[in-house]
């Protein structure tokens, strides 16, 4: 086992990557957060540990980090994507169909969102309508053309 401190940032970055691909969540943190003391502003590497820190189950974590990457680049579909799927995680179905409806307008698919949509419709409890949903949905999606 390496020390993630004495490692190069680039291969701290190489074995966070790797730790990640291979569903070793913790070690791509570790890894990952150690790069990202020198290279703050690395939106790939803040995408890669909000993955990590979701895989680990650690939701306020992961959203803090997608959001980090939406600092650096708005427009990140994967990011919109990731932090819709912490707000879900979270219960903050509003706000979560808010980020589903975001990381379509950065051309997420279609496909992999609407099942979440769906299930934020038949939460109990919750404020969202049927139509309200699908609504936004199709109000993103002529934002598009």
């Amino acid at each position: 086992r390496c020390d993630a401190e004495i490692l190069a940032p680039a291969v701290q970055r190489a074995v966070g990557s790797s730790a990640l691909a291979c569903g070793q969540g913790p070690a791509a943190v570790r890894y990952t957060q150690n790069y990202l003391t020198t290279h703050a502003t690395d939106a790939d590497a803040w995408l890669d540990l909000s993955r990590a820190q979701f895989l680990c189950g650690r939701n306020e974590q992961a959203l803090g980090a997608a959001e980090q990457v939406l600092s650096h680049s708005p427009q990140s579909a994967p990011a919109q994507l990731l932090r819709a799927h912490c707000l879900f995680r979270l219960g903050q179905d509003e706000l979560a169909a808010h980020a589903y409806a975001d990381a379509l307008a950065c051309g997420a698919d279609q496909n992999q969102i609407q099942p979440f949509l769906d299930l934020l419709v038949m939460r109990p409890g919750n404020s969202l309508q049927p139509q309200a949903a699908s609504s936004a949905n199709e109000a993103t999606l002529s934002d598009q053309d």
